[in-house]
């Protein structure tokens, strides 16, 4: 006689106390198993498909904090003082600076995935659901990406992955809030976005609460976040930034580019975030989140995840002022996306099929993505220039960058990309050129010349109101512009004109 599907999911939802103590015992070695297999499969792909390229032109100013000793950062507290306790291990192996933190961002992603296995077997799935769940965290792309990357994302993940291990414990609202908001304090030690897991996990709590108590027990779950949240914060600044006020700084950089974000005149700019910075890096999760709302036993929970995506998006949208940042911000919204599309999609083969299609694409696209810039020409001219003067250049972004970094020239360098951003930060043509001279007697005191690239100064020309005048009115009645050519390495160097 056929079993009746619903008396077998009934007994397959019981808890576990109907088992006697040795099968207990026998699961739980078999959880630690699959945690332990997890943690270690992460290790390897995230160690195979480790990038060449390089992401964004943070990477140059960490990598110089780190040579330089210079550990303090106003945002993220942890994330040098983590990298150069990791440096100290990986030294006497001839690992550099660089190499540290690429292995950070991989041993991150690797541990965040056992962190969360554990997270959704204390949500209450089963073995086989836990890691499917897991799986789906683990490849998609914008996981994958942070996992590979010399990044402060990679190492905020397993601080992220902590957090929401803190959320499933199974104990009382307000000590579980308590637990939740240590961990999510921590995590925004790690990375500033660290303070919007708070506010996705109240929602969470609130929208898997049980009716008759849920605003009861969502206020003491709130409750104990907030107060932990605030003194686990304010404990790890005080530890390690000689007590500076972090969050003061990531607040007041919050606000400072709020006028001038919403002073931007591009509408579609919110829709462009969404895309790239949510939508994208989050397949296929971005849609399994979407068609949970079509269960109606889902609907509640789904609508609460998405409210708490339009508060990551919001604040995406604030700080990043046009900038690209594939789906970083967003990174913590992946374990509920892929809880609700476990259970949107049903079946185990059916998501089990889904996630070997999504690793798939999710693999596939990121190798065919990593394209290294750096120029093997470019950094033998610029070591040759450099064992001829001192000198700090201005670049054009990513290729000299990258060149420079991975290449290991010792040269210090900025992007002019950044003072791009100039206009939206309140930055007038005069304050602009203010700051060049100020930069230029630092520079003369300190016996280095200012070195513009060909490319850099091609972008100034036409940088607009701001950069556009400090490079085609100040620059030229001011200062001669000498060309230095060292083969594949073009630049100009700024010298006084003679008065």
């Amino acid at each position: 006689m056929a079993q009746d599907p619903r008396l077998a999911r009934a007994r397959a939802r019981r808890p576990l106390g109907h088992l006697t103590a040795t099968s207990r015992s026998r699961l739980r070695v078999k959880n630690v198993t699959d945690t332990a297999t997890l943690g270690l499969l992460g290790l390897a792909l995230y160690s195979v498909t480790a990038q060449s390229a390089l992401h964004g032109d943070d990477v140059h100013a960490l990598v110089s904090a780190l040579e330089h000793g210079t550990l303090k950062h106003d945002k993220h507290v942890l994330y040098l003082w983590l990298m150069d306790g990791l440096w100290a291990l990986l030294r006497p192996l001839g690992l550099d600076a660089l190499d540290t933190l690429q292995a950070g961002s991989v041993l991150g992603g690797a541990v965040a995935m056992a962190l969360l296995h554990r997270a959704a077997l204390g949500l209450g799935l089963d073995r086989g659901r836990a890691a499917l769940v897991t799986g789906y965290w683990a490849v998609c792309p914008g996981v994958l990406f942070f996992a590979t990357v010399e990044e402060i994302h990679g190492v905020f993940l397993p601080f992220a992955a902590l957090t929401f291990l803190a959320f499933a414990a199974r104990t009382g609202a307000a000590a579980r809030g308590a637990l939740t908001g240590a961990a999510s304090g921590l995590a925004s030690s790690a990375h500033a976005t660290g303070h919007l897991l708070a506010v996705l996990l109240v929602l969470w709590f609130w929208g898997r609460a049980s009716a008759p108590r849920r605003l009861t027990s969502t206020v003491q779950f709130g409750l104990g976040l907030a107060l932990t949240h605030g003194l686990a914060a304010a404990a790890v600044t005080a530890i390690f930034s000689d007590g500076a006020p972090a969050f003061g700084s990531q607040l007041g950089f919050a606000l400072f580019t709020l006028p001038r974000t919403l002073s931007l005149t591009d509408h579609l700019e919110p829709l462009r975030v969404a895309w790239r910075e949510g939508f994208l890096p989050l397949l296929p999760l971005s849609v399994g989140a979407v068609a949970a709302l079509l269960r109606p036993s889902l609907r509640r929970e789904a609508a609460i995840i998405l409210l708490a995506t339009l508060v990551y998006l919001g604040a995406t949208y604030l700080v990043l002022l046009g900038a690209y940042e594939r789906g970083a911000y967003l990174l913590p919204l992946a374990f509920p996306a892929a809880w609700l599309t476990l259970r949107a999609v049903g079946s185990r083969r059916a998501n089990a099929l889904l996630l070997a299609l999504a690793a798939t694409l999710s693999v596939g696209w990121h190798v065919a993505g990593d394209r290294p810039l750096q120029d093997p020409a470019l950094a033998s001219g610029m070591t040759a220039h450099h064992q001829q003067e001192k000198f700090f250049l201005w670049c054009a972004g990513r290729r000299e960058l990258d060149t420079l970094v991975c290449y290991r020239v010792p040269v210090p360098a900025s992007s002019v990309h950044h003072l791009g951003f100039a206009p939206q930060l309140g930055i007038t043509y005069e304050m602009a050129c203010h700051a060049f001279e100020m930069m230029l007697r630092d520079l003369r005191n300190a016996d280095q010349a200012l070195l513009i690239s060909d490319d850099a100064l091609a972008v100034l020309r036409r940088g607009g109101p701001v950069l556009g005048r400090l490079a085609n009115e100040y620059l030229p009645a001011r200062y001669e512009l000498e060309r230095v050519e060292n083969g594949a390495f073009v630049a100009h160097r700024v010298v006084p004109r003679a008065r």
